[in-house]
């Protein structure tokens, strides 16, 4: 039943934050000048809210009925007249919809002022507000001053924000500083794993797509190299990154000789290792290499699905 009403809660969290439903239903929250609420219409409301009659369908319709506009700083006022606690849950919620919307700048400000909703600053919110960040581009920088503004509050969940910092700057494809946070997992005790090599993997084939293809092979194989200095073995998903990226540069010979020593290594290619080369193949007009490749794939029981 919990977990019902909580997803009740992310569904409704979520449509009152969404610009469309906001416009829709609350046309004057896009007013430069919204009108200041009364203390009796501001009593009133908060009548309605604190009310522990009815379901989530009673009280939307109950504020259907007010003329006033539902503004955030409104959503404020009534928080903290009513003493209103905001769970962590409910800010990681705010959080992502606000940072998918584009308004990360408002996520943030909150954060900032948790303790006005009596909702601590600790190690949940910080993740919270780190990965919430990491759900759209460009907010790596930001979301890394946070974690280091906070280092004594994350305690316990540096492997989940260190994933993340590695993440987002791994999706703006800066190599160098993708390489700095794995350094300084290590710094801290925690090794990065094979999601986070995996994670610098496609950082680096990525960047070196546009800008150094013929590094491709050498500074992938490097970074396989170093995984298994740590005990970690590459994996299809790992040999299949580099694939990915030789075959959207139609580079047919590196592709083959990296499936050979797929083989060679002990890794077993999957059925998307083979579909890339074979693609690259059928692409460079190769159509005899890429039958014999689509072949071995049946050879080998692998299936698309």
């Amino acid at each position: 039943m919990l977990f019902l009403q909580k997803q009740n809660w992310r569904s409704l969290l979520l449509q009152t934050i969404s610009a469309r439903k906001l416009k829709q239903h609350f046309p004057s929250l896009y007013c430069t000048t919204p009108p200041n609420p009364s203390s009796m219409d501001l009593k009133k409301l908060c009548g309605v809210v604190s009310s522990s009659i009815g379901g989530l369908e009673d009280l939307e319709a109950s504020l259907n009925k007010f003329s006033i506009p539902l503004t955030p700083s409104l959503v404020t006022q009534i928080l903290v007249k009513e003493g209103r606690k905001m769970e962590t849950w409910t800010f990681s919620v705010v959080a992502e919809a606000l940072v998918k919307l584009g308004r990360e700048e408002e996520a943030l400000g909150i954060f900032k002022n948790l303790v006005k909703f009596k909702c601590p600053q600790d190690r949940f919110a910080v993740t919270a507000i780190v990965s919430a960040r990491f759900c759209a581009k460009g907010h790596a920088r930001k979301a890394e001053g946070v974690v280091w503004h906070h280092q004594d509050k994350i305690s316990g969940a540096e492997p989940c924000i260190y994933r993340s910092l590695l993440y987002g700057w791994s999706e703006l494809e800066n190599v160098k500083a993708a390489r700095r946070i794995t350094q300084q997992m290590r710094s801290v005790g925690i090794m990065p794993d094979l999601f986070c090599y995996n994670t610098f993997l496609r950082c680096l084939c990525e960047r070196n797509l546009k800008s150094n293809p013929s590094g491709l092979v050498p500074e992938a194989l490097n970074v396989m190299m170093e995984m298994r200095s740590y005990q970690i073995a590459p994996t299809s998903i790992s040999y299949n990154i580099l694939l990915s990226c030789l075959g959207r540069t139609r580079r047919v010979k590196e592709s083959v000789r990296i499936l050979d020593i797929m083989r060679s290594s002990g890794c077993s290619p999957d059925w998307v290792s083979y579909y890339l080369v074979a693609r690259v193949l059928f692409l460079k007009l190769r159509f005899v290499k890429g039958k014999q490749m689509v072949d071995k794939m049946m050879e080998d029981g692998l299936m698309p699905g």
